[in-house]
């Protein structure tokens, strides 16, 4: 069962105008194969927020509702084990997060948190979901890179487990 959305601080993050051309949006790994009408059409559907140090921008558990993308900045993915936090990536300018939740729905699997002032694209799922219909070029698009770096994401997991079990299998 996932926990009502955390709502951070107002006084943490502060939504902002930025002129979004192309070439700006393609530092974003997912988006870089799209070209230059999809990136235009993308651009008005993204909110851009600047986020404060020490900003929870999710929390794991959460319900999931928008899919961000690293501009600026320095965030790190991390959860709580035990009460320690541990932390998972670093995220910097042309990560995404919160793709899980966007895509199934479901609550969030990791906290995110500024580590330094950062600036964020917010695409929301009902701005995504207008996209589908409106344009479902620019839609495909976004999905086509999600999925990209969801299966390297899945390749990297999968080499650290066979790493472990062979840290198991010779003690």
């Amino acid at each position: 069962q996932a926990v009502p959305k955390y709502v951070p601080d107002p006084d943490l993050v502060e939504q902002i105008d930025m002129d979004l051309k192309p070439g700006a949006l393609r530092r974003i790994k997912i988006l870089a194969d799209m070209d230059d009408p999809q990136l235009l059409a993308l651009a008005k559907s993204l909110e851009t927020l600047r986020l404060r140090v020490g900003t929870h921008v999710i929390g794991r558990g959460e319900c999931g509702d928008a899919l961000y993308m690293v501009m600026e900045g320095e965030l790190r993915a991390s959860m709580l084990v035990e009460g320690k936090e541990c932390p998972l990536a670093t995220l910097t300018p042309g990560h995404v997060f919160g793709e899980i939740a966007f895509l199934d729905h479901g609550p969030h699997t990791e906290d995110v948190l500024t580590n330094a002032e950062s600036v964020v694209l917010k695409l929301s799922r009902e701005a995504f979901d207008r996209l589908v219909c409106e344009e479902p070029g620019t839609a495909l698009g976004v999905t086509l890179g999600l999925t990209q770096a969801i299966a390297g994401h899945v390749r990297v997991l999968t080499r650290r487990y066979e790493d472990s079990v062979h840290i198991v299998q010779r003690t």
